[in-house]
């Protein structure tokens, strides 16, 4: 390259401010010129160039034009689509005024005893200052904490309200508790909040607006409505939430720039955006200096494992500094398992973590022989009811375990059933009633699909052989052998079938721990009408005899 054409360049620089969010530039032919995250800088010939701002799945195009001159141009950043559960001064007047809400809750000092941690929860109407929708009067009605052994510590919808918003601060010993949100319909959705001492985990929820539809059965934030009309829905969108850490004692609302970081983090996490990572420079600024919050170390550590091997190292210094800062909190001990760390297959997870992706990591490295989720846990309990998408672990209720006869032997006996032939009415009669249906477990309905699914894989193969064998040399003998002697294709039918309903391929296809889907095996067979004792096999057996 010439001097003269060194002289024509001019250096261009852009900073979003914000980590997670992905830069690209093009020139006017189309060409993809440089890619970057947060900030980028290069020298570039004076030309109209796009500026492409990506946060998780969300983009923001910018055409601009690099003037000739001296100097760094700067380039001015658009609005990003930073979609925030926490009010944002620089956004509207209402989330403005609930900024101020929220910033007065926090400098209040703590009534009652004193806890080594704390949770805080902020739920905050979608409405703007032109909305014609009055507030919410009980914004955050539906919506409570729970521990893990089912006593409810806080209900939001006792707590302090103004202007559209409810806040409450609950003082707690460490550990994962329950975020529990009744929804318009089905069981309630719920999802893990976890406690550290020395820290308050603030989760802040978003109330959105439905469409109008025929429903009556509005939740308790509905609107009244005139003239027949449906209500306008309005349920919690969990799947926006927000969560942060701060430092105790907590007594001032976290700043413009953590909330945006933690949003656009959390964005880039539900997209699987792995190109989104910090590098080593804006991990240092993520887990130090002003801008000290565990959660976005957690975010950043999680798109670096999306990565693979290429930032293994990165990785596990990430992992170090969040188990200095915030200890044992399981999603960082399941960042372990890209680590290859044999801790990491010391850990039982007794409870489900905060984050999907760390859900991902502890299922991939179960088995039924080592399930890192505890037998008959609520870890375990969830699989068959996960619910949503997104950056966070959400699932329906669970129903109380039922009891049964949980037992391998069991599972084998349906299995085989479904396979004779003899079980299939009664399991293709329960899943064809909407009624009956709705009384399975999730769990439980999957287990009949795949049970059904054996089933017609098995009496397809038979119809072919039989199609087969009448068409053979010997049509007339077929009849008589084929029930002493399979064909091939039903051979290999029968070994596919057989591998798919081994404990390790289970685990595998459902995504849940062996235990959950024997005690499954067990409550369903009850609901099919076989009775529970000491002869429970036996009895099996003999309903099979007289279908």
């Amino acid at each position: 390259m010439s001097s003269s054409e060194d002289s024509s360049k001019r250096q261009f620089f852009v900073d979003t401010q914000t980590p997670g969010t992905e830069i690209t530039i093009i020139n006017s032919a189309g060409t993809v010129l440089d890619r970057a995250v947060q900030q980028m800088a290069r020298e570039l010939p004076p030309a109209l160039y796009k500026i492409r701002y990506r946060v998780g799945n969300r983009v923001v195009d910018q055409i601009f034009e690099l003037p000739p001159g001296e100097g760094v141009f700067r380039l001015e950043v658009p609005p990003l689509p930073i979609l925030s559960a926490a009010p944002l001064s620089t956004v509207t007047e209402a989330q403005s005024t609930s900024g101020q809400f929220l910033e007065e809750v926090m400098r209040r000092p703590r009534i009652g005893p004193s806890k080594p941690a704390s949770l805080f929860v902020f739920v905050m109407s979608d409405e703007d200052s032109s909305s014609q929708t009055p507030p919410l009067v009980k914004p955050g009605a539906g919506l409570s904490v729970h521990t893990f052994s089912g006593e409810k510590i806080a209900d939001l919808e006792t707590a302090e309200t103004l202007n559209g918003c409810s806040a409450c601060t609950i003082p707690v010993d460490p550990g994962n508790y329950l975020l529990r949100a009744q929804m318009p319909s089905g069981r309630p959705i719920e999802q893990t909040l976890v406690a550290v001492g020395g820290w308050q985990t603030q989760l802040y929820v978003r109330m959105m607006d439905m469409q109008p539809g025929s429903r009556t059965d509005a939740p308790p934030n509905s609107p009244p409505t005139s003239l027949g009309l449906a209500p306008l829905l309005r349920q919690m969108d969990l799947g926006r939430s927000g969560v942060l850490m701060i430092e105790e004692p907590a007594q001032q609302a976290p700043n413009e720039s953590e909330i945006r970081w933690t949003a656009a983090a959390r964005q880039a996490l539900a997209a699987g955006r792995s190109n989104a990572a910090p590098d080593r420079t804006m991990m240092a600024a993520l887990l130090s200096g002003k801008f000290k919050n565990p959660m976005l170390g957690i975010y950043a550590g999680h798109l670096l494992a999306m990565r693979g091997t290429s930032d293994i190292d990165l990785l596990r210094e990430v992992v170090d500094n969040l188990f200095k800062l915030i200890g044992n909190h399981p999603d960082v001990t399941s960042l372990m398992i890209p680590l290859a760390d044999p801790r990491a297959r010391e850990i039982v997870y007794y409870e489900p973590p905060m984050l999907r992706s760390s859900w991902s990591l502890i299922l991939g490295a179960s088995s039924s022989e080592h399930d890192l989720r505890a037998p008959r846990s609520y870890a375990a309990r969830i699989a068959g009811s996960l619910w949503g998408s997104g950056a966070w672990l959400a699932w329906r209720m669970p129903a109380e375990v039922e009891s049964g006869t949980s037992s391998g032997d069991l599972l084998r006996t349906l299995y085989a059933g479904a396979l004779s032939g003899k079980l299939t009415p009664a399991i293709r009669t329960i899943m064809a009633s909407e009624e009956e249906k709705s009384k399975l477990t999730p769990t439980e309905a999957l287990l009949a699909r795949y049970l059904d699914l054996a089933s017609r894989q098995l009496v397809m193969a038979q119809e072919w052989t039989s199609e087969d064998d009448r068409r053979g040399l010997l049509g007339a003998l077929y009849p008589l052998i084929r029930p002493f002697f399979d064909s091939e294709l039903q051979k290999d039918t029968k070994a596919l079938v057989a591998d798919a309903f081994t404990p390790n391929r289970l685990t595998k296809l459902t995504g849940l721990p062996y235990s959950s889907i024997q005690d499954a095996a067990s409550t369903l067979a009850l609901k099919l009408g076989l009775s529970q004792g000491t002869s429970f096999v036996s009895q099996v057996f003999g309903a099979l005899k007289r279908k």
